[in-house]
This record gives C-alpha cells, structure tokens and sequence, in this order.
C-alpha cells in the first residue's frame, strides 16, 4: 500500500487579496512599497485580460486523491458494523435493520422479519453457517437458511434476560459465549448453561463487559476493570485501579488493547503493563481493527487511516480517508477495505493504479473534452472552454475570458515553438495569452512548409503562416478555402493532407482532392474523430462506430471490437512508434499492440475500464507522456502507468434461489427434479465488490448444449427442459479462462417418466416376454388343440362314415326285404296284380329315399318321418291285422327345418317292431312322437311288445341288432353332448311287462346339408 495518497480537491482559482497583502507589510516600509507595486501590476494584468481576452492563471495546488468511495443503495445513512460470511457476502449492520450486500444490491431485514431489533450492532458466523445479529436491545437473532430465529420462537433466545446492549460473541467447540453490557451468558447446543453478571465478577456495580476473546486455549472477558477467565475462574484487576473506557476491545495474543477518542491503550498480559499510543497527526480516533495475523492494528481517524505495530509501536501512515464519523473497519478477503460512518452510510477503498483529477467551478463539474502534451507537460481542455495543465505534480487551471460554455477546447498544437490551444473561434497561446481569432468554429489545424491549415465547422482553409502571425488579422486574398466542408482531423503526410470528416477519410494532394478507393474499406467511409502517424509512414485513424484503420502500403488494416477492441466507437488514439496504440473508446481505453509481419499487421488487445479504476467509461482523448497515460473524461483527467494496470480477478458467483415451475424450491447438489418439473428459473448473483460495474456474465447447460450464451442479469430460466442429467455452468469470466471463484456449477436431474426408466424397461420387458411367452404357450397350445381336435374331428368324420357305411348295411333287416320280396311274389302269384303294383310302387319308393338320404349328411325331420311312414306302411302290408302305428308330430312349422342325421330314428323302429312286437301272438302297436324343447328334439318310441329281457333270449339276431343299437348310439355321441338315449321297460303296477319304451334327446340344428328346399318331399 502506497505510504501517501492523493484525495479528490478541487482547485479554487483566486487572486491575492490587497488587505491581507497591506495587512502583512504593514509594519515594513520596504514591503508597502512591494505591496503597492504588486497591487499595481495585479490590477494591470485584470484590464489586460479584460479587455485583450488573455489568460487568467490561478495558483498552482497540490493533487490529492482517495479511493475510498461511497456504496450506494444502504438505505439509511448510520452503519455500526461490517461482516463477511464464509460465502462471501457483505452483512451491514444499521439502525434500520442487518443488510446484505452482493456488489449489486442490497437485501434488508428488519423487525418486520423477525429481527429482535433494528439497531444491529455485532454480526457473528457460527460453525453451522447461521449469522447471529446482536442488537441495542440485548436480544439476539440468528438468521438460518433464510429463517430469523428470535426470542418469540426459539427458546434457548427467550431464556437470555439482557442486561444491556450486545458488546460480543465467540465460539469455543460446541459451546457460545454471549456477553451484552451486563451479563454474559454460557450456551451449549443452543441450551443457556450459565449466566454471568459484570458486577458479581468484577466487584464493582458500574462494571460493564468490553468483549469476551479467545486467549489460545483460554477465554477471558474483557472489562473496563480488568479481565476475567470463567474457565478457571481466576480474575485480574488492572494496576492501580485503572479504569479503561469499555468503548471496544481487541485481544492480540498476550495483549488487550482498548481506545478512547484520544490514545491506543495495550495491556500485556504476560507482564501486566499497560503501553498508550497517540495518532502521530494527533487526530481523533475513531475505530482500529487487526489487519491480519502480523500485528499490524489499522487506526482510524476522520481523515486518515495509521498502521500500528503494537509489538513495536511504530506508525505508518496508510491514506487518506475524509470519512466524517468514522466507526468501522473491515478488510475483506480479497484485501478490500470497508469503512463504516455513523452519518454518512458505507464506503469501500478500491486500490486502484489510476489516478484522478475533478476540476470543480461555480458552475460545477465540467467534463475534460481534449488532452494534450508539450515539453514534459500535460494539458487538458474543458467543454467550456477553460484548460489547465501538471508541472511536477502541481496544476495550474486558466481560463481564456469568455463566457463559460461556449467554446470547447479541441485541442492543443505547437506552433511556431509556442504550445496553442485550439478553443471556440480563436486560437491561444498558452505561454503568452495571446489570442488570434479564426473567423469561424476552429476544430484543428496543421501546419505544411510556410501555411497554416484550418478545418473549421463549415470548410478547410490555408493561410500563410507569416499574414497569420499578425495581431488581429482580417480575412484577406491570403486566406484560401481548399475544402469546402467540416474538417475536424488534420494531418499531414509529406505534401498529403488527410482530413477527417462525418463523410470519411479524405485526402488532399497538393490542395487537390485524390481519390482512397483503392483502399477497399469501409472504415473509410465511417465518421473519423482522429488521425495521427509515424514517422514510418504509417497513418492511423479512428471512427465512431467501425474501430479504427490503419493504412500503410496501400492497405487498410481493421481493428475492431470482433478483434478485441473495447468498442468500435473511438473518440481518439495516439501512436507510440510504429508497434503501440492507444485508443480511447467509449467503454475505456485499449492498448493494442501491433506485430508487422511480411504478411501484414496482427495485433493484441489489452482493455482498461472503470472495473480497473477509470472514472468513466466514455473516453474523449488520450495522450502519452512518457510511461504514463492520460485520459479526458467526462468526470474529469486521469492518468496511468501502463505497467501498473492489472485485470482485476472476476468476483465470484453464488447461487441465491431456484424456481421449479414458478414455485421457489429449497436445493442441493444434485437437483433431483421429476418429468414435469422441467421448468426453471436460476438466480444468482456476484460478489461484484472490486469492480465498479457489473460484468458480463457467460453459461452453458451441459446436457443440452456445449455453447456459451452471454447475458446481461442475473437469472437465467429454461422451459420444457427434456429428462436427463444437465450441469449448468455459470461464469463472470470469459469462457476458458481459470477462476474456480468466478465459476458457478449447479447439477440437476429431471427423472424419465416411469415408464421410460430403465427398471421400469427391464420389468416391462420381462413382463412383455413373459406375456409373449405365454402368449406363444397358450397360442402353441391352442393350435395344438387344434391340431388334436382336427385330428379327433378327422377321426370322428372317418369314424363316422364308417358308422355311416355300417348303419348303410345295418338299417334296413334282410328278413325285412326277403319277406318284401315273398309279398310280392305272393301278390303276383295269386293274380292280385294291382296288390304287387301297389306293393312295388311302396318298396321301391322306400328304398329310393334310402338311397337319396344315406348319400347327405343331414336330412330334415319331416323327411326322417317319411322315411318312418314309408317303413310301418310296408310292415303293415306285409303282416295284415298284425301291426298298429301311429306318429305324432308336435314341432309344428319346425319339422321341415330341424335337421337329423338320416335313419337315426328307423333303427330303433326297426327293433320294437322285429323284436318287441314280432314275438306277441295279438295284433302289436307302435307310437312315435317327436316334441320339442329350445335347442333339443325329443322323439319317444313305444310300443307294447315282450320287453327287453325276453326279446333278448327269444330273437336270434340279437348279435345284429345290439350292433346297430351301438352304431347308433356311437352316431349320437357324436352329434354333441347334450344327445341322449335312453331304453326302458314297460311294466304294470304288478311289474308285468308291457312293453318298451326309448326315449332320444337329439340337439337340434337348423343347417341343412344337401337339401333341396324345391323337392317334394
């Protein structure tokens, strides 16, 4: 840290005064005599200005300059104490609540949120990260995770009884050792152990804490009487009864050291002796602190700021402060220092390699407009038209006599050996005063052999340089106009005038206008503010909007904002050699430096701006004196060494809250996040406490994107963001370079559906190949089945026809149609031949409707009776009187759709009529009947023969007509299962048998196969 420093003074111009000058010679004849002299000179030298518009001269005044510099944005002017947490954050602690602060803004709580009190005097970090605020009022309140903790909520804060206001806090372990002015208090895992009273420990009833610090293992408390170690109890008194003002207290290894507003007192511990310190400007004190570990106590008065070494005592002044009521100091972690004023609010001490310079009028500020160097030293020019100038570290402000606003000071040239200043509608000699007006608003000049070049608002014109020297000269036939619009840039390159325009770059060769097409550059064409050039023939030029050219060897070189520049809008540049530029801009000034290679120019940029301690970012001139650079801005001049800028280390980015679909949400690394919890919203901020303005801040979402995108706030939201795992990258610097600070790394996670997740994948997998599996199973199983029932079906078909052909050979009784045969051979034989026509005509329709019914599958009931009819009448007329029938139809409409299998019914006919009644020696009777039922048809036949039992022994052919019972037995089987045959006996109450009686359940089909619906059946 420098060892002397300069504050912001503005130079007042006055004259001598002629009383204090009489009043100071009064007494010395030879100095009245002086004094009248110099009184008449004086008033000489006002009617010469007055009247021949010379230049007024002040004295010249020594610069000073501090960088401690107001933070706007506190909302209340008193500040009592300053903090920085472990993030990094700024806490104020105020008369109007506890303030944080980012670089940016300010976050305010007050009793409004919880707070105890909004006098706020101390601010403490435990080992859990809460920030315990202590108050006027004695009470205490902790801030944890967004949430104020106070006596009306916490218990363990409702049992501390203040007895003052707060003094301290330190931690040891697990335990906290609180102390207001009166009590102190002893707390373990937020649960009151012990409490103290200043005026049990120390006997006396006006005893007041000072602050409780950790003495290596030990804790003492500090008072004004003494000091006291309630870990063992023991107590020291200070000799002599001495009483210190409790007023603040810092422990530095073995020594205590207090303050009042007069002296440093440190009392050593080791040897129990008290040492006392006045500031060496015997100012008053207002606050000190530690500024780190090497013993240094930085001591605060109004005006300045004293390192003391309390090992040595030895003082060195640090800078100049100018803080009225001074009452805090803080040295952050980056080595910034904080000053707090009890009426005047916050201030920050930025070091900076710059230095500054405000010229103050009656009128205000003005901003410095041009700046120029002649002989060693520096001159500056005012919108106003004033100007001043450094010598050897002093400034000299003057003014030409008009009246201010006017006339701007455009620049400064050296004529004729003599430095002018171009200003308004006159040039003026800064050595002699000597004005010489220029008929029109003069913005530069040049000078080529023996004629002075002028660019004026509306034209350039030349002169020769001896008619211009002329006092008061007069437009005359001397004065040429060679361009005939506004020049505000000349430049001369051998006999070639360059003039910068609002049109462009143009050039004069021998007072002709020359074409620069050849260039092929637009920059030619742009608005020039300055030209300038070497000795190399090289010519430089900057424009308002497209950066700057260079032309060298028929070629226009562009440096532009794309290629580093701090802005294409440059008010000014000056060339040192052929290798340096310095360019002034409207964003700070770049330093560009040039590389010719037999390829051309390259080059490469190094910007200073208000972060590394301009006081403005807008630029109007630049110059180079030596190894320092001088600025015009429009808050004033400043100057620097090139060697001592350095970029200053982007601040580092916090995270401060999440937004999860407009909701703010709690968070930690990672961020686990639902599907539909896809849209964010990320505010951060920067601990922006080094740089005079917010940077530029960068980020990437990994996961989605690998670009870069720049932003201009803090907070950054995306919308319907896809499942996945992102990591969002946030950063102040420019991208690539390393600054672990400056980088801010959030992971976060948005789940997959749950259908979409892996497990969820895997299950449904397995669950679609098991479903498959059994799906092919069941499918292999059914086509199995069916496999198998067409194989059965196939062997139910050939079983079947086998039936069918069986049935075929059974279903008609060979007795039946030998007996058929003798019927008619009877009828024949007896001349009865209409009897064996008849008889013929009946047997043989019989036998062809056997024959059409065998050749289908299915014929319709009204046919099956037919065929029945056909049969009894044949009977019938075989065996005359021996045999009875009768068929009864109940199915109605129904008979002719109902379809059966074909002479189904006949064989059992057949049986009651061969075996049943063929036995009896009285006449027999046959009853058929066909009914009904949804989906069955039942046929009952009857008859009133031998029975069962007796047909069984008595007919021969019993082999033949079980077999045909069988086949149709098997034939019903097969039509389904709900087929039924049953065959009982007939019997009497007595149990004599009457007959046989066979009950057929058929299930009914309406499908007909092989039908001829037209027949006549």
């Amino acid at each position: 840290m420098e060892s002397t420093t300069l504050s912001l003074l503005p130079v007042i111009h006055r004259f001598t005064d002629k009383k204090r000058l009489a009043h100071s010679c009064s007494q010395k004849p030879l100095c009245k005599k002086l004094g009248r002299l110099l009184y008449i000179y004086r008033m000489k030298w006002i009617l010469l200005i007055f009247f021949s518009f010379t230049v007024k001269t002040s004295c010249s005044q020594q610069l000073e300059e501090s960088f401690f510099l107001p933070v706007s944005g506190l909302p209340t002017k008193v500040v009592y104490c300053i903090m920085q947490d472990s993030k990094g954050y700024i806490w104020v602690g105020t008369d109007a609540g506890v303030a944080r602060y980012d670089g940016n803004d300010f976050f305010l709580l007050t009793m409004a949120d919880g707070l105890s009190d909004n006098e706020v005097f101390q601010i403490k970090e435990d080992r859990k990260g809460r920030l315990w605020f202590l108050t006027y009022n004695g009470r205490i309140s902790i801030y944890d995770k967004g949430k104020i903790l106070n006596e009306k909520n916490t218990d363990f804060l409702a049992r501390i009884d203040p007895g003052g206001m707060s003094r301290s806090w330190v931690e040891k372990g697990d335990s906290i050792w609180y102390i207001d002015y009166r009590k102190a208090f002893l707390l373990v895992n937020d649960k009151v152990q012990q409490t103290f009273s200043a005026a049990a420990l120390f006997g006396h009833a006006d005893a007041a804490f000072a602050d409780v610090s950790l003495y290596g293992h030990e804790l003492l408390f500090l008072s004004d009487k003494g000091y006291y170690n309630p870990m063992t109890g023991v107590k020291v008194d200070f000799p002599d009864g001495k009483i210190l003002p409790a007023k603040k207290s810092i422990l530095y290894k073995e020594r205590i050291v207090y303050f009042n507003d007069s002296q440093i007192f440190v009392y050593s511990l080791l040897n129990k002796r008290f040492s006392s310190y006045q500031l060496p400007s015997k100012e008053r004190i207002s606050t000190f602190t530690l500024r780190d570990s090497s013993g240094l106590l930085l001591v605060a008065s109004n005006r300045n700021l004293f390192a003391l070494n309390i090992v040595t005592g030895q003082w060195t002044r640090e800078l100049t402060i100018n803080i009225p009521y001074f009452g805090y100091l803080l040295r952050d972690k980056d080595g910034l220092l904080w000053a707090g004023s009890q009426n005047h609010g916050l201030f920050l001490y930025r070091p900076s390699a710059v230095h500054r310079y405000v010229h103050a009028t009656e009128l205000g500020t003005y901003a410095v407009h041009s700046v120029g160097q002649w002989k060693g030293e520096v001159y500056a020019g005012l919108i106003n038209g004033e100007f001043f100038h450094w010598s050897s570290g002093s400034v000299k402000w003057k003014k030409t006599g008009h009246a201010p606003g006017l006339h701007k000071v455009y620049g400064f040239y050296g004529l004729n050996g003599q430095l002018w200043a171009v200003a308004g509608t006159m040039l003026i000699n800064l050595q002699t005063g000597q004005a010489i007006p220029t008929y029109g608003s003069a913005k530069a000049i040049a000078i080529n052999n023996q004629y002075l070049y002028i660019g004026l608002s509306f034209s350039v014109n030349k002169r020769r340089l001896t008619d211009w020297w002329k006092a008061r000269a007069k437009i005359d036939s001397s004065q040429k106009m060679v361009y005939d619009k506004r020049a505000s840039n000349l430049w001369f390159s051998g006999d070639s005038l360059f003039m910068g325009t609002a049109d462009g770059l143009r050039l004069l060769v021998k007072d002709t206008l020359a074409s620069l097409r050849n260039y092929q550059s637009s920059l030619i064409e742009a608005k020039i503010s300055r030209i300038t050039g070497n000795k190399e023939g090289q010519l430089f030029f900057s424009t308002n909007g497209k950066g700057v050219g260079v032309l060298y060897k028929q070629r226009c070189y562009e440096i532009t904002a794309q290629s580093g520049l701090a802005s294409n809008n440059c008010n000014s540049l000056v060339a040192v050699g052929d290798s340096l530029l310095w360019v002034a801009t409207d964003k700070g000034v770049s330093r560009v430096q040039l590389e010719w290679t037999a390829k051309g120019l390259n080059h490469t940029v190094q910007n200073i701006s208000v972060n590394e301690g301009l006081p403005d970012p807008m630029i109007n001139d630049i110059t180079v004196l030596s190894d320092t650079v001088w600025v015009a801005t429009q808050t004033g001049i400043a100057w620097f060494r090139a060697s001592a800028i350095t970029k200053q280390k982007s601040p580092a980015i916090l995270l401060e809250q999440i937004f999860v679909n407009g909701e703010a949400r709690s968070y930690q690394q990672p961020l686990s996040l639902t599907n539909r919890e896809n849209n964010l919203r990320i505010d951060f901020t920067s601990l922006n406490f080094g740089l005079a303005e917010e940077p530029v801040y960068s980020y990437r979402l990994l996961g989605a994107d690998t670009g870069w995108t720049k932003i201009y706030s803090r907070r950054i939201q995306f919308s319907n963001l896809a499942p996945g795992n992102y990591r969002l990258q946030v950063t102040t610097a420019e991208p690539g370079e390393r600054n672990p600070d400056s980088l801010l790394e959030l992971d976060l996670t948005i789940a997959l559906p749950f259908w979409k997740r892996k497990i969820v994948l895997l299950l449904s997998f397995l669950a679609l190949a098991l479903l498959s599996g059994m799906f092919f199973y069941l499918r292999m199983r059914g086509l199995r089945k069916k496999h198998s029932h067409q194989q059965q079906l196939l062997r139910w078909e050939k079983e079947k026809l086998q039936l069918e052909q069986k049935a075929a050979a059974l279903q008609m009784n060979p007795h039946f149609i030998f007996n058929a045969m003798n019927a008619i051979r009877g009828y024949y034989s007896s001349g009865d031949m209409e009897g064996g026509h008849h008889y013929i005509s009946r047997f043989s329709g019989m036998m062809r409707k056997m024959l059409e019914n065998n050749a289908r599958a299915t014929i319709s009931l009204a046919e099956e009776i037919e065929m029945l009819q056909h049969y009894l009448e044949l009977i019938t007329l075989n065996h005359p009187g021996k045999l009875s029938w009768v068929i009864n139809n109940n199915t109605g409409p129904a008979t002719r759709s109902i379809g059966l299998a074909p002479m189904l019914i006949q064989p059992f006919v057949e049986n009651a009529v061969i075996h049943g009644i063929g036995p009896l020696d009285v006449p027999g009777r046959v009853e058929i009947t066909f009914t009904t039922e949804p989906g069955i048809l039942h046929c009952i036949i009857t008859d009133n023969g031998v029975g069962l039992q007796q047909s069984a022994r008595q007919n021969k052919y019993i082999s033949r007509t079980s077999k045909g019972i069988a086949i149709t037995r098997q034939r019903l089987n097969m039509l389904g299962p709900d087929n039924k045959l049953l065959i009982t006996e007939i019997t009497t109450e007595t149990g004599q048998v009457e007959g046989t009686k066979v009950e057929i359940a058929i299930p009914i089909t309406s499908k007909l196969t092989n039908i001829d619906e037209g027949a006549d059946h």
